[in-house]
C-alpha cells in the first residue's frame, strides 16, 4: 500500500533543498494516540514526510512542477 504523506511543496531547488507542508487537523486520530493530554503528529510520521519530500526531491528532479 503507498500513500503520501505529503500535501504539498513549498520550495524545490534542483540538487540543493526541497520544502514541503503537512497540513495537520485536531479532527485527526493519529495526534491524540501518543500523548492523550497533548496532541502531536507521531515522531514516526514526521520521519515519513522527511522521506517522501527526500524521495521526490531526488526522484525526479527535472520534471518537477510546482503546484
Amino acid at each position: 500500500m503507498r500513500w503520501i504523506w505529503i500535501d504539498k511543496f513549498v520550495e524545490f531547488t534542483s540538487k540543493t533543498s526541497a520544502t514541503a507542508l503537512k497540513n495537520v487537523t485536531m479532527a485527526e486520530d493519529h495526534l491524540h494516540d501518543l500523548y492523550p493530554a497533548f496532541p502531536i503528529v507521531p515522531h514516526s510520521l514526521i520521519v515519513e514526510g522527511m522521506a517522501q519530500t527526500a524521495e521526490s526531491w531526488l526522484a525526479k528532479p527535472a520534471t518537477f512542477r510546482r503546484k
